[in-house]
């Protein structure tokens, strides 16, 4: 099955755009010790610094990529500590590459990785380094034999990995709904899509996959909202979606109000199922009115995704 876009879709490569249940959290492990885009793919290399090895994880509720450089500590005698803080140096040293490295395998959209971007983007790799002005480094933990010291690096989605995928300055407008619609003055959305849903265009199920710009469809295929629809200052600041697998709100609050829009998805859309679909009638809702389009356009949206535990809740205006 081959999964095209509907035609009235501007889709560059750049501007952003898996069967199975994904967990919140995409780990993979790495021996980031070459600088080729090959080998961090592939998941292991190895190169001229064998004493240090790299773990990296995506959590998508946080909004955060943990890169955990891990080194070992040359016995120093009676200078343990100045031996445990070169070991430390060398993680320092070399964090852009690693870093890089840990950003390829990250899910862009639908159709692309980070690193399939890569092969097709000149200069793009090279700018992944700037990411590293944001990260955060954490408290060294050290082995219980003190032979390997583990230091911490955290980076957020947004505005740190995700603002090297937005280029657009200026929105393109936001498809309206012309005809008269019942509707409410919403301050955000929340999507429901536990469990599996049915996948466009085939005869299968599948879990819905987090990615940093996914895209809404309702049932007819129309777009309710894209990445270049999208106000880039928002994008920047908090991404297009927050995702959650919790029915809590609280901590979503500043982002979708008190009174979101509550709805179902109805279905996925996309090569790695990335994409909800929603109701044409739940989308007229949305598209029908400046403020709702407007809540669109900064990107007030939730999706709770992930394993259904139990019955959905009562959906609400």
């Amino acid at each position: 099955m081959s999964f095209r876009r509907p035609h009235h879709r501007t889709h560059p490569c750049t501007t952003g755009h898996a069967s199975g249940l994904f967990s919140a959290r995409l780990l993979f492990s790495v021996l980031l010790l070459l600088p080729s885009t090959a080998a961090a793919q592939s998941g292991a290399a190895s190169g001229t610094d064998p004493a240090v090895t790299a773990r990296s994880s995506v959590d998508w509720e946080k909004g955060t990529l943990t890169l955990d450089l891990s080194v070992n500590v040359p016995d120093g005698g009676r200078n343990a500590p100045a031996a445990a803080y070169r070991s430390q140096q060398i993680a320092d040293r070399d964090i852009a590459r690693y870093l890089s490295q840990a950003i390829l395998p990250i899910r862009i959209d639908s159709l692309h990785t980070a690193g399939d971007l890569v092969k097709s983007t000149p200069g793009l790799y090279e700018s992944f380094s700037s990411a590293v002005s944001g990260t955060k480094q954490g408290y060294p933990v050290y082995s219980p034999d003190l032979t390997r010291v583990t230091i911490p690096y955290t980076a957020a989605l947004f505005p740190t990995i995700g603002s090297l995928f937005i280029h657009h300055t200026v929105p393109t407008p936001i498809n309206r709904t012309l005809r008269w619609v019942p509707t409410n003055k919403f301050t955000g959305l929340v999507i429901y899509a536990k469990g599996t849903l049915p996948v466009h265009g085939t005869d299968h199920t599948a879990a819905l996959v987090p990615c940093l710009f996914p895209d809404i469809f309702d049932s007819n295929m129309r777009t309710v909202v894209e990445k270049l629809q999208m106000d880039p200052s928002y994008l920047k600041r908090w991404g297009p979606v927050a995702y959650t697998q919790s029915f809590s709100e609280k901590q979503f609050i500043d982002r979708i109000g008190l009174s979101p829009l509550r709805i179902v998805a109805t279905g996925l859309f996309g090569e790695v199922p990335t994409d909800p679909i929603i109701s044409p009638e739940d989308a007229d809702r949305l598209l029908s009115t400046e403020n709702n389009r407007k809540l669109l356009e900064q990107g007030r949206i939730l999706i709770i995704y992930g394993a259904q535990e139990q019955a959905a809740p009562a959906v609400t205006d």
